[in-house]
């Protein structure tokens, strides 16, 4: 389960890059779905969709889906290739943070297990990103994050 520590979301949660923005939270729904598989993988019919006469049958799976071995990895591998692609740097230290910057302007997408925490000084950039994701993934946006929690 991809988690951050606490030095990182003291820096990020901060906005000591500059001028502070509330930080929305687009959420990818759901994560497993939006995973590819590399590989054939077929499962039993699920309890309450079996095909009466066919109960032999299995089902070829087309897309990654939860409680898969597979499922976090491949979400994970899509999810960076994709963020990588649009710019962003994965923070070394911290492979759940990325960051991005153009000119004056940065964005931070802190990643938790589906959940998206998006902060920057720039609000035609986080908004910009925002359909980026929206147009990659299935994605839910959430709005402001009215407080992060911490451990």
């Amino acid at each position: 389960m991809p988690v951050f520590i606490l030095p990182c979301r003291l820096v990020v949660g901060s906005g000591r890059f500059g001028r502070k923005t509330n930080p929305d939270r687009p959420m990818l729904t759901p994560t497993f779905l939006n995973g590819n598989l590399e590989e054939t993988i077929y499962m039993q019919q699920s309890e309450g969709f079996i095909i009466l006469s066919q109960e032999q049958k299995v089902c070829k799976l087309n897309r990654s889906i939860y409680g898969l071995k597979q499922a976090s990895r491949s979400w994970n591998i899509r999810f960076d290739t994709a963020i990588k692609s649009y710019g962003f740097d994965q923070i070394v230290d911290e492979p759940y943070v990325c960051k991005r910057i153009i000119n004056n302007s940065v964005a931070f997408l802190v990643v938790y297990v589906d959940d998206i925490l998006l902060i920057g000084n720039d609000i035609s950039l986080l908004t910009n990103i925002k359909q980026w994701l929206a147009a990659q993934f299935q994605m839910k946006d959430l709005g402001e994050a009215q407080f992060v929690l911490d451990i």
